[in-house]
């Protein structure tokens, strides 16, 4: 019920945006923007989204620039009776005529006055967006250009893995999409790699800079351990069974959990996965008192105070690495789709990991799952702090997921260019 709750919630807003004179469109937009003014000459404006947020502090915490920072969902929202449905999707929209967009150019009026308004106060240099391919700021990124302020992608999207690597290619070749912007900064050179054999963009302006976010585990330390970590991959990551038996195991075993003084904390990637796997522990009546979930905790607090971690396709592998955390990978075949036959992780992938067996732990999901992954989770639950070592491992296996540069830090290289746009 709270997931219809809030669907009818961002219905309605949408719903009275469209009602709305652009005068209180305007005012809208300027009041959800964030104001954080450094006093330097140059301004960043944000388009922000979850897990964006990871990298753009720690391009705050440096100080460079001054911040506008605007939720890119809720610009989303004030578009979306305004547009035609085929325009509201990923890469479809450089499809949609123009003769088809009939509030176009209101909403670039609306765009326009906004940013009319903030640049009184703020030389705004960059407007700086998640990916290269939302809708959300489409219109906006042609205000921005047509006012000589620079349109960047920090992406934040990072397709390492194999079928990973082949899928983004295929959709980027199909659908032909061409990103419009001035600069792209990827987290890795496969990434790279994929724009450049896709056509995407000019590769002289895709910079490998590494993630930002990785920066935030510089200085961390182990507080209390009370959580077993479970990364959510209940929907859309293709491997959905997998996760329905950990959330089962884990309510049958729930003695073991209350023994050792754990929590599970579920964290998913938004709001409205926090209520399907709500709605998964009602509908297969689990013990829902011993799992917390969550969306909005930081990564780096959870990791903190976690015992050991599951996880499958998903980024956040490197941030367990970083904060040292104990790991259990899924390596799962495609179970959502008619495809059955692709596996996340590779023998010669699995093999780069071997020397770190007692921390990273592979489970494959088969017959023999639920009794592996006891035997697995059980050994880490009996592992003390002091048997943990990841020493040797930060630039082993984090080079396989992020470009690290020798001297360099992310942030510092993508304040740099962005320093150099004119």
């Amino acid at each position: 019920m709270s997931s219809v709750h809030s669907y009818i919630k961002i219905f309605l807003f949408a719903f009275v945006c469209r009602l709305l004179p652009k005068y209180f469109l305007v005012k809208l937009l300027l009041f959800i923007t964030t104001i954080e003014n450094n006093g330097k000459d140059k301004t960043l404006l944000v388009l922000n989204r979850p897990f964006f947020d990871l990298d753009i502090e720690q391009l705050r915490k440096n100080k460079k620039f001054n911040f506008l920072t605007i939720n890119l969902i809720f610009i989303g929202y004030i578009q979306k009776f305004y547009l035609p449905k085929k325009f509201q999707v990923q890469t479809n929209y450089q499809k949609v005529q123009q003769s088809d967009l009939r509030h176009y150019k209101f909403l670039q009026g609306i765009f326009e006055e906004y940013l009319n308004i903030l640049g009184k106060k703020f030389n705004i240099v960059c407007a700086v967006s998640p990916h290269i391919d939302y809708w959300q700021p489409e219109i906006l990124r042609s205000v921005c250009q047509n006012k000589n302020i620079s349109f960047v992608a920090i992406c934040r999207e990072n397709p390492v893995f194999d079928f990973q690597k082949n899928k983004v290619f295929k959709y980027y070749n199909k659908k032909q999409f061409k990103f419009q912007g001035d600069l792209v900064f990827v987290f890795h050179q496969k990434v790279k790699n994929i724009f450049q054999k896709a056509k995407v963009f000019n590769s002289s302006k895709i910079i490998v800079s590494g993630a930002p976010r990785l920066e935030a585990y510089k200085k961390i330390k182990k507080k209390k351990l009370k959580f077993i970590a479970l990364f959510d991959f209940s929907i859309g990551y293709f491997a959905d069974n997998a996760f329905i038996m950990i959330l089962k195991y884990f309510s049958k075993n729930k003695n073991i959990i209350n023994k050792n003084n754990l929590t599970i904390l579920i964290k998913c990637k938004k709001k409205e996965n926090v209520f399907f796997v709500q709605n998964l522990i009602r509908k297969y009546d689990l013990h829902s008192d011993i799992f917390k979930i969550t969306y909005k905790e930081k990564m780096k607090n959870i990791l903190e105070q976690t015992k050991f971690a599951i996880n499958y396709n998903s980024l956040s592998i490197a941030d367990c690495i970083l904060s040292h955390t104990p790991l259990i990978l899924l390596n799962c075949k495609n179970h959502s789709q008619k495809n059955n036959s692709k596996i996340l992780f590779k023998t010669n992938y699995i093999r780069k990991f071997k020397r770190h067996k007692k921390i990273i732990k592979f489970v494959k999901y088969d017959k023999d799952f639920e009794k592996n992954f006891e035997k697995i989770s059980n050994r880490l639950l009996n592992l003390r702090n002091t048997q943990i070592n990841f020493k040797n491992t930060n630039r082993d296996i984090l080079k396989e997921i992020f470009f690290l540069h020798k001297s360099k830090t992310p942030s510092s290289i993508i304040e740099k260019k962005i320093n150099s746009l004119k």
